[in-house]
């Protein structure tokens, strides 16, 4: 849902910063917690693998999951 003009006004007046701006910035700070837990998946995921704890098979579906969380994110994130 898009603000009208005097909304706009007004969230300016009392933020400092266009609406916009704050968006970008919600955006860009969920992005880099997803980010920094995919990679701490991958991360553990790996450790298992290397440990002998988790089969090539489980460490195959976890990629998959990431990759595909990651996929959604950014589709969610860029519309």
């Amino acid at each position: 849902m898009t603000m009208t003009a005097e909304q706009q006004a007004a969230f300016e007046l009392g933020s400092g910063y266009s609406a916009d701006q704050v968006s970008l910035l919600i955006s860009g700070a969920s992005a880099a917690v997803i980010f920094l837990f995919l990679a701490w998946v991958l991360f553990s995921a790996y450790q298992g693998w290397a440990d002998k704890s988790l089969s090539m098979k489980q460490l195959g579906f976890t990629l998959l999951r990431i990759a595909l969380l990651l996929f959604v994110t950014l589709v969610i994130l860029t519309v």
